[in-house]
């Protein structure tokens, strides 16, 4: 037997080639006072009926290493996806209040970390909305560029991509039902989509000489 994804085994379980983990049988080894011969047995069993062990040929594999719809995922990621979707679970989704009365919800906007700012371009936003092309021509000329140019973007271009993309339209409060109480946080409106409008991304732009930027980095 195998775990999903894992190693194999070396005991044997009634009706079966192969059973539990190493890990398991070293666990339970370790275990002080009397233990039954069968007991890793026992467990194995338990495994393979709850789905949690499968099957193994003589070279090792088993149904689930041959199955085209899971051999590009990892046990984690599945994980991940159903516990992420209804359906699958029966466990809260979206706001949980998980640490209501224990940790204050962060500000939907970071303090700024240094004392001196840097006043960067605003463009008429009517204006862009006027003269920038259509979103099909966008869409049809959109191309990857991995080739960049020597010289990094100006303070205006640099102010003009964060302010179509990056800036705070608006910041509010509200106040969400959630199984352990009423949570209120605080919200903000930012023109890129963010799940719950949450905006986890910090961007950092970098000056590399006077009246030149970078992109930096993000976290």
């Amino acid at each position: 037997m195998s775990n999903s994804r894992g190693a194999t085994a070396a005991a044997q379980v009634p009706g079966c080639r192969a059973v539990a983990t190493r890990r398991l049988e070293e666990k339970l080894n370790k275990k002080k006072g009397p233990r039954r011969p069968e007991a890793s047995t026992d467990l194995a069993s338990l495994f393979l009926s709850a789905g949690m062990l499968a099957e193994v040929g003589e070279d090792g594999t088993s149904a689930e290493d041959e199955n085209v719809s899971l051999l590009s995922w990892e046990f984690h990621d599945l994980l991940f996806h159903p516990r992420s979707r209804e359906g699958r679970h029966d466990a809260p989704l979206g706001p949980t209040g998980r640490f209501l009365g224990r940790l204050e919800p962060p500000p939907a906007v970071k303090p700024a970390a240094a004392t001196e700012t840097i006043e960067l371009y605003r463009p008429d936003l009517e204006r862009i909305e006027k003269d920038d092309p259509p979103l099909a021509r966008v869409m049809e000329q959109r191309r990857s560029i991995r080739r960049y140019a020597a010289e990094p973007i100006t303070r205006e271009q640099l102010g003009e991509f964060l302010y179509r993309t990056a800036r705070v339209r608006a910041r509010w409060s509200d106040e969400f039902e959630t199984p352990n109480g009423v949570a209120r946080i605080e919200l903000t409106s930012r023109p890129h989509p963010s799940g719950g409008a949450l905006y986890a991304l910090e961007i950092y732009p970098e000056e590399t000489s006077v009246g030149e930027f970078l992109l930096g980095s993000t976290r």
